[in-house]
């Protein structure tokens, strides 16, 4: 996982760059790809777009995000004042893995985000998932939310898991019969979500411990 600046090394922000860190975290939280210099620009106030774009070069040079091949912002660190307002833990959000690909990659890591360990309970290590679809709505777990996921390759009957079924992500609730693995959806529409009978080809990333609707994702940012 990425490695936080210490206290002693960590470069200031001003108050501006405070904020267009916070604005382009809350962007990528909420799964959008990123913000655009012009939407910083109307966000934060400015009269020209050439002084939203050095604010984005100012946090680049002060390692707090760096630009990605194609163009979209990276988050590398978060200021310590955020994450000293409680005991926090950093905790990943995972991007969309491609087809087949290690899970657990830094190309994977959209941004690091301070969790409350009353939450994301030590010692086990956690991730953040974006939520598509609505095959596990009867779970809680709702289409552009995200799901606090403790990493594990085990699970029990019941639980909600993670897992990666011939290279695809997906989440389901976990059974284990006689004669396999079912990964059987909570939807409100089972004709449109069926069940998953598997044998093999299945590698369990870890189960749900929390679910965040994406009008709640806010509150896991403490306030300055």
């Amino acid at each position: 996982m990425d490695t936080i600046s210490s206290m002693s090394d960590q470069p200031q922000l001003t108050p501006r760059e405070h904020k267009a860190l916070r604005i382009i975290r809350d962007s990528i939280m909420h799964g959008r790809n990123g913000i655009s210099i012009r939407k910083l620009q109307r966000i934060m106030g400015y009269q020209s777009p050439r002084t939203a774009a050095v604010i984005i070069e100012r946090l680049c040079a002060k390692g707090f995000t760096v630009r990605r091949s194609d163009g979209s912002l990276k988050i590398l660190a978060e200021p310590i004042r955020d994450r000293l307002m409680e005991e926090t833990v950093m905790v990943p959000i995972m991007g969309t893995a491609p087809c087949g690909s290690p899970f657990f990659v830094e190309e994977n890591v959209d941004a690091m985000i301070p969790i409350s360990t009353q939450i994301a309970k030590p010692p086990h290590r956690h991730f953040l998932l974006r939520t598509v679809g609505d095959s596990m709505e009867l779970a809680g777990i709702r289409e552009g939310g995200l799901v606090l996921v403790r990493q594990q390759e085990y699970a029990s009957d019941g639980d909600s898991v993670v897992a990666l079924v011939d290279g695809e992500v997906t989440i389901k609730e976990f059974r284990r019969l006689s004669n396999g693995i079912l990964l059987r959806p909570r939807s409100r529409d089972p004709k449109k979500h069926q069940p998953m009978m598997l044998t093999h080809d299945l590698r369990i990333q870890g189960i749900v411990v929390a679910t965040i609707s994406s009008e709640d994702a806010e509150l896991f940012y403490p306030e300055t």
